[in-house]
């Protein structure tokens, strides 16, 4: 737990660690063999990135990420960070009270979302 303003205290847990790829079916197929890890399907996100996914049992999880069509400045900025060799893009923590840690660090709450491959998407907060 990290601590806040006031001694407050609150859980903070890894929710993903961002992986940069240039080929999706590529990477897919060497964390399965070489790792024997499950690779699952991500789904595509409106900046242009799409993504796989290897979860872990405590719900954490890795991000394969790869960039589809460079048409935002995120995506322009994950394709030059894995051209210059970068692979670890990021990492997540999951909390219950993001507007106290949110609030503590300065940082804004950004909305954002994930078309899934079978269809459908989901609003998730970042």
């Amino acid at each position: 737990m990290l601590p806040c303003a006031h001694s407050e205290r609150v859980p903070l847990r890894l929710d993903h660690v961002i992986y940069g790829v240039t080929d999706l079916d590529a990477a897919s197929a060497m964390f399965e063999a070489e790792y024997r890890l499950t690779v699952a399907d991500g789904g595509a996100h409106p900046d242009g990135t799409r993504n796989r996914v290897v979860w872990c049992t405590d719900r954490s999880y890795v991000e394969l990420l790869a960039v589809d069509v460079p048409t935002s400045p995120q995506a322009q900025w994950v394709q030059d960070e894995i051209a210059g060799g970068r692979r670890l893009l990021g990492w997540a923590v999951r909390t219950d009270d993001v507007e106290t840690v949110s609030d503590r660090l300065r940082l804004p709450v950004v909305d954002g979302s994930i078309e899934y491959p079978e269809g459908g998407s989901e609003i998730v907060i970042r």
